[in-house]
């Protein structure tokens, strides 16, 4: 329904994923350089999973629907160097919405380095997978994510937390552990990805309730609302503060540390559902 994926750019090529359009390769003058028509993407809420780059190769995080995969690109050519199919849901129209539809990722892959190896993250309906990024080998599980997915992972070197949608399970592990650091059962209602910052989780609620935990411990140290919002958005973490977008256009500026503060806000006047981007 929307362009929903975030543009990736290693500097040369501008790369963008627009569901059934296809995936595509732009200069910065605008010129297309390449183009793959990946198949229909069908689902009653869309997609909204973006193109994760590391060196010369483009992730992607296929779904949700009757077709899923994920799947690693050449940069220059967009040949497909590796595809793991993994398990559908129901391809909807748009707006026809039934429980059929309660299964499926939007969430971006992300890529780490540990254990000697750079793994790309995806998180998936019940499950995230670690796949070896150059071969797409499954390297570990890790079970216990509800049937919708909506952020991406996040990892601080050493703890990644898995996040679920819809008010579902959300935990924290050593990546390839067994059992997880710690679990919550049932989480905030989330669609954006939180930051870490020293040592602490950052995660905003749909209802705009902002939580801080200890990242390997799971333990809260605090919670504030930011006043009449509603947020679809990720939050950015830059010069140790936070940056917002509620869905009316109002960002805001979050002091990280022991308290919630909001040390500015300002408004655009316009709807949005985008997260901000730091420039310089």
């Amino acid at each position: 329904p929307y362009a929903s994926s975030s543009p990736v750019t290693d500097g040369k090529l501008v790369i963008v994923w627009f569901g059934s359009s296809g995936l595509a390769a732009f200069d910065f003058n605008g010129k297309q350089i390449w183009h793959r028509d990946l198949g229909k993407q069908r689902h009653t809420w869309g997609y909204g999973s973006s193109p994760t780059l590391a060196g010369n190769r483009v992730y992607l995080n296929f779904g949700p629907g009757d077709r899923s995969f994920v799947a690693a690109f050449d940069t220059a050519t967009c040949k497909t160097l590796w595809q793991d199919e993994v398990k559908p849901g129901k391809g909807q129209k748009i707006g026809n919405w039934s429980l059929d539809d309660t299964w499926g990722s939007w969430s971006s892959p992300l890529m780490i380095s540990t254990g000697g190896k750079q793994q790309l993250i995806v998180t998936l309906p019940e499950t995230a997978i670690a796949y070896e990024s150059a071969t797409g080998e499954k390297l570990w599980r890790a079970p216990g994510l509800g049937t919708l997915v909506y952020p991406s992972p996040v990892f601080d070197g050493e703890t990644l937390f898995l996040a679920s949608g819809f008010g579902g399970p959300n935990f924290a592990l050593k990546p390839g552990a067994q059992s997880p650091k710690w679990r919550r059962e049932q989480g905030r209602q989330m669609i954006g990805t939180g930051v870490v910052h020293n040592g602490r989780l950052y995660t905003i609620a749909n209802n705009g309730v902002v939580d801080c935990a200890d990242m390997a411990t799971g333990d809260l140290k605090w919670s504030g609302r930011l006043p009449a919002s509603t947020v679809w958005s990720s939050p950015v973490l830059s010069g140790g503060k936070i940056y917002v977008m509620n869905q009316t256009g109002e960002v805001f500026v979050l002091a990280t540390g022991d308290e919630f503060k909001i040390v500015a806000s300002t408004k655009l006047d316009e709807a949005a559902n985008a997260s901000v981007v730091i420039a310089g």
